[in-house]
């Protein structure tokens, strides 16, 4: 089988075609472009769903565009040239599938039907589980490989799927056998085989039959004792019919004797009756409202006492209760006074506070402190200003000028050089002394003015250090004020006071709230006083009001007396006269009512008509006894009673034992509800039954003898084929190292020949590189070898993801000498060296998957 091409409507994120070379084709695309899901959609379209749980694997390659209809056809070419369509619409539940001829279009109804229709399995003849071990590789099954598992699990698949018939193989076949035989039971026999249970079941049979007879003879003591109580069950039943004829005669004489009481008390009554008519009646009016009256006439004198009462003490309280008020009135007056200051104080610290609430609070010691520097800075400026007027001073004085001495120098210098020249003593001596003078004043002077500009430099000097310190000290003022968060002093000043006003504030305003509350609770105080003082004079008109009601239904009930009308007390007065002579009338009618008392109780709930018809149905049913002897005078009807309780009990505890005789039996027949006849055939058929699984293990030993013989034969067929194209791959997967490989036929490991040693090793020792090539080599050839006269299409889903470069292009190049050799093959993958690789050979087709957008 080759496949052509794909035809997808909406498969996961996959629709469109996809057409198949007859060689090798290449399916490239990034990640989440559909590969696996094109690799999954081919397995589908060939195999369906033939595994339980469908539905959910069915819904999860659902379209990812909306509108698109969940349906894919693909066409593929037999071995004999016949070129086919199956096609399935996965929308469905049932999968409904249709295979026919591509060219004529006419079905095959054996590979058309539902989800379960397989073409893959009928004409590959794999099932879907051994195509997908054989000729679906995907990276997982690499990555075994690459960590030395993957010879371990492809050996277990080939076990598996060669020689395999239908979905059992000849492993597998093993396998049940071997399970089998467990199941049955081997030599020695297991302890829990089917084999001993079969000997356990004889024995269980054997031992139940022998119970049913012991319990068969211990069951007829039961019975006779069941017999016996059903004849004091039948003895005590005669009794208890003798025992209600009796209680009926003792009825009969009970009922006599109680409407011989009643015709008494209907004569009593009768009596007190005439007696009663023979009385005046009075007023019935009166009669049914004296009660009243008494009562109302009652209540009127307590009401009128309380009245009194009532008025006296609000009387007394009449000047407490004005007090009370006044005083609420001041402390409401207080009180609201108290609110309205409360008021202004908290405007006037909100005020406050929302003014200054961004500076930190300040103590009294910190603003003396800036303070003391502020005054301190003042003295400091002032010293500064006294030290540069005193310098100013000193520089605004006359500077004493050299002109003299030099006026004197120069009239003594002309004196004596007269003198000199003209040899005048008399002008040179003094010529030279007032030279001298004249110089000594030039001295003088310069001594002077070295003084003067000594003085103005130490006051210009002080000046400036003092100009200097008050600088510093302003400065650090200025700082410490900023760094408190004001401009000055005066601001720290004030904040200071605010802060001070605050308090006080808010001293006065939890002062007056404290006022307030006492004031508060001072005003409830006097409110409930006046409410207890006011609840006298409530009182008091409750109680007037009450005797007013109660007067007035006292009229009422003397008016409906109809005692003539007058003063309250005159009728009063009427009435218990008239109330007087009614008391005979009373006695009358408490006499007839005792009377009747006394025949209702003769009665009870029966009529004496009742009495008279039971009396008639007793005396129909009892004969007459003769009295004149007394003999036969019946029994008293609660020791009657007494007897037929004793009876009944006694009757109900043979009951229970005759139930219990019953449930004895019926537990028996429960144990045993079949019989000894039952339990006899069972007994024979699980001697049958061990028989037979001792035949059946027989034949299961023979059995698997024959079939370990047939599947060494078909591995010997097999394993030549693998062992020919692993030695045809592996000259080129290892460069010409290894030219010798072959397959061990009882586990299907491969094995290399090393050209140094001639020693055999295992395939699992070389790289892993190798190793992933000698893999995908023994797949290939599985793919190949598998079948029914069909080749096997090879579906490679990212198998070389793991390789680099190097032995990725010899994969590549080996798939595509396999494709030449008339293998297909298609390779899906994401790497773009294996499309490089694929392009430089010839033969091999490239098909691209857009990325997912």
């Amino acid at each position: 089988m080759k496949l052509v091409r794909a035809r997808i409507d909406g498969f996961g994120r996959l629709s469109g075609t996809v057409d198949f070379a007859e060689g090798m084709t290449v399916i490239c695309g990034p990640n989440e472009a559909g590969k696996t899901t094109l690799v999954e959609c081919i397995l589908r379209l060939l195999y369906g769903y033939p595994e339980a749980q469908a539905n959910a694997r069915r819904t999860r390659f659902l379209p990812w565009h909306e509108g698109r209809a969940y349906r894919a056809a693909l066409t593929y070419r037999l071995d004999d040239g016949s070129l086919l369509e199956t096609t399935r619409d996965f929308g469905r539940e049932d999968v409904p599938t249709t295979t026919a001829q591509r060219d004529t279009g006419r079905p095959i109804p054996e590979y058309s039907g539902s989800r379960k229709t397989s073409p893959g399995e009928g004409y590959i003849g794999l099932s879907m589980a051994a195509f997908e071990a054989a000729a679906v590789v995907r990276a997982s099954d690499f990555a075994n490989a690459s960590n030395g598992k993957g010879y371990e699990i492809l050996a277990e698949r080939l076990a598996a799927l060669v020689g395999s018939a239908g979905e059992t193989s000849a492993a597998a076949a093993i396998g049940r056998l071997k399970d089998f035989l467990r199941e049955i039971g081997g030599r020695p026999i297991a302890k829990n085989s089917l084999l001993t249970q079969a000997g356990e079941e004889w024995e269980k049979a054997h031992d139940a039959l022998e119970t049913y007879s012991a319990e068969h003879r211990d069951l007829s003591a039961v019975v006779e004792t069941r017999r016996r109580i059903e004849g004091d069950v039948d003895r005590a039943q005669a009794r208890m019919a003798e025992l209600g004829h009796e209680a009926r005669a003792a009825r009969l004489d009970a009922l006599r004797r109680q409407l011989a009481r009643v015709r008494d008390a209907q004569a009593c009554l009768a009596a007190a009756e005439q007696e009663r008519a023979a009385i005046a009646t009075p007023a019935p009016a009166l009669v049914e409202r004296a009660d009243a009256i008494e009562s109302a006439a009652s209540d009127l004198a307590f009401a009128e006492k309380a009245e009194a009462e009532a008025k006296a003490q609000a009387h007394a309280q009449e000047d407490n209760r004005a007090q009370t008020r006044l005083a609420m009135q001041e402390c409401g007056q207080t009180l609201a006074q108290g609110q309205s200051r409360i008021v202004e104080a908290d405007a006037e610290h909100s005020a406050l506070a929302e003014r200054w609430a961004d500076v930190a609070p300040l103590s009294a010691e910190t603003v003396a402190q800036l303070n003391a520097q502020d005054e301190h800075i003042a003295q400091l400026d002032a010293q500064a200003r006294r030290s540069d007027a005193a310098a100013a001073i000193a520089r605004q004085k006359l500077r004493p000028s050299p002109g003299a001495a030099f006026g004197v120098i120069g009239l003594a210098a002309i004196v004596a050089a007269v003198g000199f020249f003209w040899y005048r003593a008399a002008l040179l001596y003094p010529g030279l002394g007032a030279l001298a003078f004249g110089v000594m004043m030039l001295v003088l002077w310069a001594a002077a003015d070295a003084r003067r500009r000594a003085d103005l430099a130490s006051r210009k000097r002080s000046a400036e250090e003092a100009a200097a310190v008050f600088g510093t000290a302003k400065a650090a003022l200025e700082s410490r004020c900023g760094a408190l968060g004001f401009a000055d002093v005066e601001a720290a000043e004030q904040a200071r006071e605010a802060q001070a006003r605050l308090a006080a504030l808010q001293g006065e305003i939890d002062q007056l709230r404290a006022e307030a509350a006492h004031q508060c609770e001072r005003h409830r105080t006097l409110e409930t006083l006046y409410e207890q003082l006011q609840a006298f004079e409530s009182r008091y008109r409750q109680s007037r009001e009450r005797t007013e009601t109660v007067r007035h239904t006292l009229c009422c009930l003397l008016a409906g007396a109809l005692v003539e009308p007058g003063t309250l007390e005159a009728q009063l007065q009427t009435f218990r006269a008239l109330r007087d002579a009614g008391r005979l009338t009373a006695a009358a009618d408490l006499s007839v009512a005792q009377a009747r008392g006394q025949l209702h109780a003769c009665l009870g709930d029966r009529t004496p008509e009742d009495m008279i018809a039971e009396e008639t149905a007793l005396a129909g049913q009892v004969p007459e006894p003769d009295h004149d002897t007394g003999a036969d005078r019946p029994r008293d009807v609660e020791a009657i009673q007494s007897e037929i309780e004793d009876v009944r009990r006694g009757l109900i505890e043979w009951s229970n034992q005759i139930e219990r005789c019953n449930g004895q039996l019926q537990r028996f027949e429960q144990r045993h509800p079949e019989g000894s006849a039952a339990l006899e055939e069972r007994l024979a058929a699980c001697a049958t039954k061990r028989l037979r699984l001792s035949d059946a293990r027989r034949a299961a030993e023979l059995a698997l003898t024959t079939v370990e013989r047939v599947k060494d034969q078909v591995h010997g067929n097999f394993v030549p084929l693998l062992s020919a194209a692993i030695e045809r791959a592996i000259c080129d997967i290892t460069d010409g190292r290894y030219v010798e490989a072959s397959v061990d036929p009882e586990n299907f490991t491969v094995r290399l020949r090393l050209p140094e040693t001639g020693d055999r090793m295992s395939g699992a020792e070389l790289s892993s590189g190798t190793r992933e090539q000698i893999f995908l080599a023994l797949r290939a050839a599985t793919a190949a070898a598998l079948g029914s006269g069909e080749r096997v299409p090879l579906i490679l889903d990212d198998a070389l993801v793991h390789s680099d470069d190097a032995r990725l292009a010899a994969g590549v190049h080996h798939l595509a000498n396999l494709a030449r050799g008339g293998q297909q093959i298609v390779l899906c993958t994401q790497r773009d060296a294996v499309v490089s690789a694929a392009r430089r050979e010839t033969g091999v087709q490239v098909v691209t998957l857009a990325g997912p957008r």
